[in-house]
């Protein structure tokens, strides 16, 4: 006899067949050319080539810049600008490729950092400056309410006030930008200005000799006469206008390719959303809208996000060392940045580095 029992039954249930490829290559990535010599809160630019990527760009501890193509002959190659943000540690950027598959190839950029230092400043605010500022920028009713529930609504401001500027600052320059530089030379300081406030700066607030918060400024002040006409740092398109909290009327651009430069404390704005400005075209005037003190502009330039020291953009040969030369030996030649790189002779003098003026505005 034979037991049915012991011959196994066929499956008729179900069955599931997909067909699948494993990806386990990464993309090819050749890092052609990049700034060298690089600061603490400052920029840089580096020119790649890479095949078989969905995403590139340079990585910075976890900021990451996306590369731009279409800039050179070969469409393999991107350009991407790099910023060595301020609130954390220098750490060495890398030129980044990764594919569909999640596949990644990193190669280390060579750089040297130059020494850097933060300067400090004392804010010590007084009860009239509270009093006329801080009911414009607070959401809470004060009247003629105590300094201590002023120093309360400041802090307010000061603290989460800040961060939603912030982050409203963020969004717009981590957005849409131009795939091409409206920009050409070095960026421009507002005519006869003096810098009283520098990048990055670490403050520390007193109220009647007592430390009551500290914050960091993120740009820098600059002043000349009051509701002084105010330049566009270089040719650009105007992504925002408007008030943004503490930085009071704000206007941004956009310069392609990530960079950005921020205009803040205006009394007047004068150009809308989606026009392009020639370089030293009028934004508007100056004031002490925001949380100022008095009346000036605050200047502040951001790559993709992050904000990097204006000083470097002004300064031509730094333009020419650090990011049109990197430019010239990868073989991207943009008109109006690249232009006359090996004929140092024709450059103006760099700027003398920022000094704060001996009589200064009050500024917060």
């Amino acid at each position: 006899a034979r037991d049915s029992l012991w011959r196994p039954r066929p499956d008729r249930g179900p069955r599931l067949v997909q067909r699948f490829t494993v990806d386990l290559t990464p993309p090819t990535l050749e890092l052609r050319a990049a700034t060298g010599y690089l600061k603490h809160a400052g920029a840089g630019v580096a020119v790649y080539r890479t095949t078989g990527a969905s995403r590139s760009g340079v990585q910075v501890g976890t900021a990451f810049f996306p590369g731009v193509a279409g800039l050179a002959a070969d469409p393999a190659v991107l350009v991407a600008f790099f910023a060595i943000p301020y609130d954390g540690p220098a750490v060495a950027p890398s030129a980044l490729a990764e594919d569909e598959a999640g596949n990644q190839r990193l190669v280390s950029i060579p750089v040297t950092f130059l020494p850097t230092r933060f300067p400090k400043d004392v804010i010590r605010l007084t009860e009239p400056f509270l009093r006329r500022k801080i009911p414009e920028l607070s959401p809470q009713t004060l009247g003629t309410a105590p300094l201590d529930q002023l120093v309360a609504a400041f802090l307010q401001v000061n603290g989460e006030g800040r961060k939603d500027a912030e982050a409203k600052i963020r969004a717009i320059t981590r957005g849409e930008t131009a795939a091409k530089p409206f920009w050409t030379g070095p960026f421009h300081q507002q005519p006869n200005s003096k810098v009283f406030a520098n990048f990055p700066e670490e403050r520390t607030y007193e109220v009647e000799g007592k430390t009551i918060d500290t914050a960091w400024h993120l740009g820098i002040d600059l002043a000349s006469s009051k509701r002084t006409p105010i330049e566009a740092g270089n040719a650009g398109r105007v992504v925002f206008t408007g008030a943004n909290g503490i930085y009071g009327n704000m206007v941004i651009l956009d310069h392609g390719l990530g960079l950005f430069t921020l205009y803040g404390h205006m009394s007047e704005i004068g150009v809308k959303v989606g026009q392009e400005v020639k370089p030293r075209e009028p934004l508007g005037r100056s004031g002490e809208t925001g949380m100022a003190g008095g009346d000036h502009l605050h200047f502040g330039f951001l790559v993709r996000g992050v904000y990097v020291s204006p000083i470097e953009w002004w300064d031509p040969h730094w333009l020419r060392d650090r990011v049109a030369k990197p430019l010239a030996d990868a073989g991207v030649a943009l008109p109006g940045i690249t232009d006359g790189v090996l004929a140092p002779a024709s450059l103006p003098a760099a700027p003398v580095p920022a000094r704060r003026a001996a009589s200064r505005p009050r500024r917060r």
